[in-house]
C-alpha cells in the first residue's frame, strides 16, 4: 500500500509493508506460532506496529466466540544478520497485569493481553532498541501464541523509519485519514491529522523535541521532591457517625456525638467550623493563653537550659509550677499580640534582656543559694545537645558538609556498634562529603540509633520527646576522645595547626574558643605538644596508626610524621574541653 500524502507520514511510513491473515477453517489449535518473512523498506527501521483486527459481523478480534481476548506470548523479529531487540512496546490499552513490556520480556509464560476490551481491535508498537537496516531487506517475525483458544484471528504488520517519539498506537493508520476527503474527517481524526503534521515537519519537530525533554526534566524535578500526606476532611454526606460506647464496649453504642470541645476548654471562637480548622483557630485564639505560655516556655528552654516551666511537656497538675509566672504571661503576650507568632521576634527580645547578657562567672554565694540558677541570677552556661556537638566538631574542623536535602547518610561510627534486631541490614559508611553531613542528615534506626547521640542525652525515636534530660557520664568523654567522627575533626583540625607556623596555639584557640589563650594555657598546650611528639619520634608505627585513624595522609611537605600526630592530640584535647562544649 502506498501513502499518497507523505507529508503526514508518522505511523504509517514512507514504504508501507503490509501483512494480512484471514483464517476460513472451523478447527483452530490450542497454541499458535505465526512467522511472517517479507522485504523490509530501505532505511532505518524504528518500529514495528502489530494490528490486532477483528472480522466483519464478529463481537472482537480472538478466535473464541466465547472469550474474544488475544494473548500475545512474545513478539520476535530478525534479520539475516541477527535478532531485532526491542527497548519498549506500546498499546492502545493493555490488560492489567498482562502489560505490552510482557510481550518482549523472553518469557513465553506472560504475554500481552486486553480484557476487558477484547470487543474492539487494538494496536500495540514494537520499538527497537537501536534503528537498524536490514540486509537485503529481508526481515522475519513471529507471534508466538502460548495460551490455549485465545489466538489472533486477523491481523496486520507494519514498519516505521519515523522518529519513535512521534508515533502512537492509534488504531486508525495515517495514511487512511489522510485519505479521507477533509469534508468526512471527524474533529478528532483532524486534530491527529495537524499533529502528525507538525511531528514530521520543521519548526514542528524540534519544537516537540523540546516539549518531550521539558517534560523530562519537570517529571524528574517531581519525582525528587518529597510528598507531604495531607488529611482531609469528608463531605459531610460521608462522615461517619460516632458514638459513646458505653463502658468502652463497642458492642454497646451509646448517644451518636457531635464534633466540639469539652466544655472545661472553652468553646471554637465565633464564626469558625466545627472541624480542624475550628481547632486550629481556637488554638491560638486569646481566649486560650495555653499555646503561647507553651511556644515561648520552649524557646525559653532553648537559650536558658531550662524553661520558666521546667517539665515543658507538661503544663497540668502533674508538671512544675512556673519560677516566674508573670515573666511566662508577660512573653505570651507579647508573642501573641505584639510580636504577631513571630519567632525571630521573640527570640530577639529574650537574647537582648539584661538577664540573657549576665556574666556566666558563678559567685559563691549565689550558687549556695540558688544551685540550679532557678532564679536566674546569673548566665546559665547548658551543654549543647548531641546533635550539635558533633556539628561544632566538624565545622572546627572544616570538615562540615554544606550540602542541603536528600536522603539519609551514615556517618563514620565504631565498628560492631549496629546490629539491627531482625535485620539483615549493615551500616555502610557514606563515602565523600556525606561521611560529614549535619547530624540532621544521619539514619536513624530505633532498634540502633546512633551510639554518640545517645550518649549525649538524644531520643531513640521510639516515643515523641519534647525535653532532653541532660546527664554527665564518663562515656561522653569516651566518645569526644576516641569516637571515629570526632577523632577525625581532630585531626583535620591539627592539619590547621600544622601550617598555621609559629602562632598555632593562638589560632587554635581562637578557632575552637572564640579567644586568645592565656599564658597558663598556652604553655601547658605547647607541653602537651613537644611530649607527645618526642613519644611519636621514639614510635613511628604509632605516629603512623593515629594519623591512619584521624584519616590524616601526610604530604611530601610534612617532614616530621611525629609532629603532625602530636598536633592531631592537641586538637582532640581542645575539641574536648569543657568550654568547647558548653555554652560560652
Amino acid at each position: 500500500m502506498r501513502n499518497n500524502f507523505p507529508g503526514l507520514t508518522l505511523c504509517v511510513i514512507s514504504t508501507f509493508i503490509l501483512a494480512y491473515i484471514a483464517f476460513f477453517v472451523d478447527q483452530y489449535p490450542e497454541t499458535e506460532t505465526n512467522l511472517l518473512k517479507f522485504a523490509a523498506p530501505s532505511g532505518q527501521i524504528t518500529s514495528v506496529r502489530l494490528e490486532v483486527l477483528q472480522k466483519e459481523g464478529s463481537n472482537g478480534p480472538g478466535r473464541n466466540q466465547h472469550d474474544r481476548n488475544v494473548v500475545i506470548s512474545e513478539f520476535q523479529c530478525a534479520g539475516i544478520d541477527g535478532a531485532v531487540k526491542f527497548r519498549a512496546a506500546r498499546a492502545d490499552f493493555s490488560q492489567s497485569g498482562w502489560e505490552t513490556q510482557k510481550a518482549i520480556d523472553g518469557d513465553d509464560g506472560t504475554g500481552w493481553a486486553f480484557s476487558p476490551q477484547q470487543d474492539r481491535p487494538h494496536v500495540i508498537l514494537f520499538d527497537l532498541d537501536n534503528p537498524r537496516s536490514f540486509a537485503d531487506g529481508a526481515l522475519s517475525c513471529a507471534i508466538v501464541q502460548n495460551y490455549a483458544r485465545l489466538q489472533l484471528e486477523r491481523f496486520r504488520l507494519s514498519v516505521s523509519t519515523n522518529d519513535p517519539n512521534g508515533l502512537k498506537p492509534e488504531l486508525t493508520p495515517f495514511a487512511e485519514l489522510a485519505a479521507l476527503p477533509e469534508s468526512e474527517r471527524t474533529p478528532a481524526q483532524r486534530k491527529q491529522l495537524e499533529e502528525a503534521f507538525r511531528h514530521a515537519h520543521e519548526p514542528g519537530v524540534s519544537l516537540d523535541r523540546e516539549i518531550v525533554a521539558t517534560k523530562k526534566e519537570l517529571h524528574e524535578l517531581e519525582t525528587a521532591i518529597a510528598n507531604t500526606p495531607v488529611m482531609r476532611e469528608l463531605p459531610p454526606g460521608k462522615q461517619r457517625l460516632t458514638r459513646v460506647h458505653n463502658r468502652g464496649n463497642f458492642l454497646d453504642p451509646g448517644d451518636p456525638v457531635s464534633p466540639g470541645l469539652p466544655a472545661a476548654f472553652g468553646s471554637f471562637p465565633a464564626g469558625t467550623p466545627t472541624n480542624r480548622l475550628g481547632v486550629a483557630e481556637w488554638l491560638i485564639s486569646a481566649e486560650n493563653p495555653l499555646t503561647a505560655r507553651v511556644a515561648v516556655n520552649r524557646a525559653w528552654a532553648r537559650i536558658f537550659g531550662i524553661g520558666i516551666v521546667e517539665t515543658e511537656e507538661d503544663f497540668g497538675a502533674q508538671g512544675s509550677p512556673p519560677t516566674h509566672p508573670e515573666l511566662l504571661d508577660w512573653l505570651a503576650c507579647e508573642f501573641r499580640e505584639t510580636d504577631q507568632w513571630s519567632w525571630k521576634r521573640l527570640l530577639k527580645t529574650i537574647v537582648m534582656s539584661a538577664t540573657y547578657r549576665q556574666s556566666a562567672r558563678q559567685d559563691p554565694a549565689k550558687v549556695e543559694k540558688d544551685p540550679r540558677d532557678l532564679w536566674l541570677s546569673r548566665s546559665p552556661r547548658p551543654r549543647l545537645s548531641a546533635e550539635t556537638i558533633r556539628d561544632q566538631a566538624l565545622a572546627i574542623s572544616g570538615l562540615l558538609s554544606s550540602k542541603l536535602h536528600g536522603p539519609s547518610v551514615m556517618p563514620p561510627q565504631p565498628e560492631g556498634v549496629w546490629r539491627a534486631v531482625y535485620s539483615g541490614l549493615k551500616w555502610e559508611t557514606s563515602p565523600g562529603e556525606d561521611r560529614h553531613r549535619r547530624a540532621l542528615y544521619t539514619y536513624w534506626r530505633r532498634t540502633s540509633p546512633y551510639p554518640a547521640m545517645t550518649t549525649f542525652d538524644a531520643g531513640s525515636g521510639e516515643i515523641c520527646t519534647v525535653r532532653r534530660i541532660r546527664t554527665n557520664t564518663p562515656l561522653q568523654a569516651l566518645v569526644t576522645l576516641n569516637d571515629p567522627a570526632f577523632f577525625e575533626a581532630a585531626g583535620a583540625l591539627g592539619r590547621r595547626m600544622s601550617r598555621a607556623g609559629k602562632l598555632w596555639v593562638e589560632d587554635s584557640f581562637e578557632c575552637v574558643l572564640a579567644r586568645l589563650p592565656k599564658p597558663a594555657e598556652r604553655e601547658r598546650l605547647m607541653k602537651l605538644f613537644e611530649t607527645a611528639r618526642r613519644e611519636f619520634a621514639l614510635h613511628p608505627k604509632a605516629a603512623g596508626d593515629l594519623l591512619k585513624e584521624a584519616k590524616v595522609e601526610p604530604s611530601a611537605n610534612d617532614a616530621d610524621v611525629a609532629a603532625l600526630a602530636a598536633w592531631t592530640c592537641a586538637a582532640n584535647v581542645l575539641l574536648n574541653l569543657d568550654e568547647t562544649l558548653t555554652r560560652p
